[in-house]
């Protein structure tokens, strides 16, 4: 057991603190999910550009600093915990309507559900940040917050690598080879044209509505979010810890 540990695991008794950074995970597994496939939709059903698919995305992300404004706004109006959770209800509900997406979809209804998931991403941000800086002590605020930055990093990372190898095998399953004329090349590559689309439409579809569960289910540990009882709960306890040692506590080490 280490004196000075690079992380203090019983930073994870704190609910709050705990449960901000298991939404952070959550949310970055449902965001990266956003900003990979969202721009590969608009190459494979329009054959968009690189500037075509970009443009998409903005869509959404041009609405997270928005959110994020709006949502530093309101913590100390509602609360953190319903803050949280309204930004991860909105980010699901946008993503789910994404997952319905046809091939065909008109612009004006990319735009709205984006848009609307952004908004969510946005939103939930300050909520989760500032309840895990308002339940640690000053001491420990630095691990504290780059453990935050970690957890959402962590899910964009494992998000993107089970998704990478997830959607290969869901296209191999969905992809009919079955009946093809095999020399008349033209019907040929316009039949397997056809079923790579319906298949990758396929795959995007679940990316997408595996996101909206994941932010779904986020809005659960976001509801666990009680600031007021763990500062409270937490508060002094930089000081306990210097007196375990036979050292008097720093002055100002309390609860920010």
């Amino acid at each position: 057991r280490q004196k000075h540990p690079v992380i203090r695991l019983d930073l994870f008794r704190n609910i709050t603190f705990s449960s901000a950074n298991a939404a952070n995970v959550l949310e970055g597994v449902a965001m990266i999910t956003a900003l990979v496939q969202i721009p590969f939709f608009a190459y494979t059903t329009v054959a968009a550009t690189p500037i075509e698919g970009g443009l998409l995305l903005i869509r959404m992300t041009v609405m997270i600093p928005l959110g994020a404004l709006l949502g530093g706004f309101l913590i100390n109006r509602i609360g953190h915990r319903w803050v949280a959770a309204a930004g991860f209800t909105l980010a699901a509900t946008g993503m789910y309507l994404i997952s319905r997406w046809p091939v065909d979809v008109a612009g004006g209804v990319q735009t709205r559900d984006l848009m609307l998931a952004g908004f969510g991403f946005g939103l939930n941000s300050p909520a989760l940040a500032a309840a895990v800086v308002a339940t640690v002590s000053r001491k420990r605020l630095a691990a504290s917050t780059a453990i935050h930055i970690v957890a959402k990093m962590t899910g964009m990372m494992v998000g993107l690598a089970f998704l990478g190898g997830w959607g290969i095998y869901q296209f191999e399953s969905e992809l009919s080879l079955a009946g093809l004329p095999l020399f008349d090349w033209e019907r040929l590559t316009a039949i397997v044209e056809q079923r790579s689309m319906v298949a990758i439409l396929l795959v995007l579809n679940r990316f997408f509505l595996l996101a909206a569960v994941c932010c779904a289910v986020a809005i659960i540990p976001s509801l666990l979010i009680n600031v007021k009882r763990d500062a409270a709960a937490n508060r002094g306890d930089t000081i306990r810890y210097s007196r375990t040692r036979g050292k008097r506590g720093e002055k100002g080490d309390t609860i920010l």
